[in-house]
């Protein structure tokens, strides 16, 4: 899952650019979907997440490993 700070500028991109396909859209969370694969975000709750989480991403195997790992100690 990824936390983003606007939503529909971020579906725009992943749509328009990628080639991705919004299967769930809502203000606070959305799924995009392409070749099988999904993406999920989720709008940041402050801009201090944002300061964060940007640079860090968790990806996940269906296991639930994670692949690369970021973290905020001050949140």
């Amino acid at each position: 899952m990824l936390a983003v700070a606007d939503m529909e500028e971020t579906i725009a991109f992943y749509q328009n650019v990628l080639g991705f396909i919004p299967i769930l859209k809502s203000p606070e969370y959305a799924i995009v979907e392409r070749d099988g694969q999904t993406i999920h975000f989720m709008k940041a709750a402050s801009e201090e997440v944002m300061k964060c989480v940007r640079g860090h991403t968790d990806l996940h195997r269906g296991g639930g490993d994670p692949f690369a790992v970021g973290a905020c100690e001050d949140i």
